[in-house]
């Protein structure tokens, strides 16, 4: 963890919110101050899940000279998504994308990949060529009995990208329900008590993985 920006209710959010901030998405406010450390700081590349990802903040990071990969689902004003809805996508592995060219470039492109659901994405960085095969492994029924067999599926190098950094996020929440089993339900009115514990929780993989990195297997 590098930085962190703890969001309480939208009214107090407001009452923080600086004149530079008026007007831009809830999202794209608190991309804002979680990157604005590495503004200026050489070639940059964001990737940031649905609570954060729209075209303003792609542009909005862009216009700061940060690039930006992020996977939109609500937020879609200025995004082209019933045109790439509309599109058809026969095999899984197949993707479409349109691009917004500025002065003759391409400034930046949205993207719709079939894997076993569709993914749409915005970005200011990398392509839509062919990326490394994403390759997971699945139980498959097979002569009599169920087996782990490895599924590949072709991917554009802009989710491979995205992919290769979004997926920690979803390896420290696995690693904190089920590797270390420290989630439970726990019944509180107190905020504190939340941010605290999600903090104790951080710490607690963090410290893990570090310690199962450098011990080996």
């Amino acid at each position: 963890m590098m930085q962190l920006q703890l969001v309480t209710t939208a009214e107090h959010e407001e009452t923080r919110a600086s004149e530079a901030e008026a007007g831009l998405k809830h999202g794209t406010v608190v991309l804002d101050r979680l990157v604005r450390p590495w503004y200026g700081k050489g070639d940059r590349i964001v990737c940031a899940d649905s609570y954060f990802a729209s075209v303003e903040a792609a542009l909005h990071l862009q216009a700061r000279g940060v690039r930006f990969i992020g996977v939109v689902k609500t937020a879609t004003s200025s995004y082209p998504m019933k045109l790439l809805q509309s599109k058809v996508l026969p095999s899984r592995g197949d993707w479409k994308s349109y691009v917004h060219r500025r002065d003759g470039k391409i400034a930046a492109m949205a993207v719709v990949w079939v894997d076993r659901e569709r993914r749409y994405f915005i970005s200011t960085a990398s392509s839509v060529v062919e990326g490394a095969m994403c390759s997971r492994t699945r139980w498959r029924q097979l002569e009599g009995s169920a087996q782990r067999v490895t599924v590949e599926v072709k991917q554009p190098h802009v989710a491979e990208l995205y992919y290769s950094s979004c997926s920690m996020i979803d390896r420290h929440n696995r690693c904190r329900q089920d590797d270390l089993m420290l989630e439970r339900k726990y019944q509180t009115h107190d905020w504190l008590v939340r941010v605290n514990h999600s903090l104790l929780e951080t710490v607690g993989v963090a410290s893990w993985l570090l310690y199962a990195g450098a011990r080996g297997p």
